[in-house]
């Protein structure tokens, strides 16, 4: 068994379920770095005596499939190692294949239960052998690049799965919250035998309704130097490293006005509850030339996106600047170059490829 890496956008989220960089323990940040925002020249910030810009290089745009749009609720996005570039799309059972240049290619998947089908497509990933990994439900389906269906796989037992990430040897991290253990991060082998879980859920050891913690409970990963785990927990905002074998390093808090404690987003209505997401830790990324990247999704009342902030670590966890995209901006995946991929929800919607220039 083997898994794939996905990032599901916060509008399923939501639907589906309803920072200096310190040893420990960790300080709080100071929320007064400037948030730069920009419009027509592109979103850039001044990082100290550098400039930060997030050219957009590439633009997928939704066209038409049976009269609709082609690109209907994207849950994942996956490059391969010739860039071309894998969309899922949960609304209409498929994954649209584009080459580096937005051209379309062909798709593959349908709605139903068989081999190559789809029921609630979530995440997509793309191994270094070029292997597609999507999860459907509880399971992973496996195609190669031609959109050939190939074998599944059945993952651990856990709530959705948020991101999985692969280090420099192969093994696999699925990010999902798993009921009993409470941990978030759990580390596969090549072959997919489970070596371990980590990272525990914000609130292991604490009296909190199962409901609210599987709502609350998620968060996205990624891999940096020497296989360092990146972790950035959904809310309240907050990232910890960990080295490859889970030993936790360090960890980031960071005051955000709507990033607050889970419980304050939280109306109980009989027996039941409402929760209101103000803001939501979307995406973390580690680049080679630049630091950490954490982004976050601003959704409005209805849980669609309609504007995300990156915030810019150094690598030592120091927090540096703020930049605004005044839009519905969804990042998603990078590829190996370091180019970040994002959906906007605009109308029309796309896929945007944007490379991060350091100057």
């Amino acid at each position: 068994m083997t898994f794939r890496c996905m990032k599901a956008t916060l509008g399923y989220l939501v639907a589906a379920l309803t920072a200096c960089w310190l040893l420990l323990p960790a300080l709080a940040v100071s929320s007064d770095v400037a948030v730069v925002r920009n419009s027509g020249d592109g979103v850039w910030v001044e990082v100290g005596s550098r400039r930060v810009e997030f050219k957009e290089t590439m633009a997928i745009s939704a066209g038409e499939y049976k009269g609709e749009q082609r690109l209907g609720v994207v849950s994942g996005l996956a490059v391969d190692s010739n860039g071309s570039v894998y969309v899922l799309d949960r609304s209409n059972y498929r994954v649209w294949v584009y080459d580096n240049n937005a051209e379309f290619l062909f798709s593959f998947g349908e709605e139903g239960d068989g081999p190559g089908q789809f029921i609630a497509p979530s995440s997509i990933a793309i191994d270094d052998s070029d292997v597609i990994y999507v999860a459907d439900k509880n399971e992973l389906d496996l195609f190669d690049v031609s959109g050939t269906y190939l074998t599944w796989y059945q993952p651990i037992e856990c709530g959705p799965v948020t991101d999985i990430e692969f280090d420099s040897a192969g093994n696999i991290y699925l990010c999902c919250f798993q009921l009993f253990g409470q941990n978030m991060v759990h580390k596969y082998d090549r072959n997919g035998e489970h070596i371990g879980s980590f990272c525990e859920s914000y609130a292991k050891g604490e009296e909190i309704d199962v409901r609210i913690e599987s709502t609350f409970a998620g968060g996205h990963i990624d891999i940096g130097q020497n296989d360092a785990v990146y972790y950035t927990q959904w809310l309240p905002y907050e990232i910890r490293m960990f080295d490859r074998d889970g030993v936790l390093l360090s960890r980031v808090h960071r005051h955000h006005p709507l990033m607050k404690s889970p419980d304050e987003y939280v109306r109980r209505e009989g027996e039941g509850f409402r929760f209101s997401i103000p803001a939501i830790s979307s995406a973390i990324f580690v680049l080679s030339d630049l630091g950490i990247l954490n982004c976050v999704s601003i959704p409005d009342a209805t849980g669609t996106i309609v504007s995300t902030l990156v915030d810019i670590f150094d690598t030592n966890g120091q927090l540096l600047a703020t930049a605004s995209f005044d839009e519905p901006m969804f990042f998603n995946c990078k590829d190996k170059y370091d180019n970040l991929y994002a959906v906007n929800n605009a109308d029309p919607k796309r896929v945007i490829r944007f490379r991060v220039a350091v100057n």
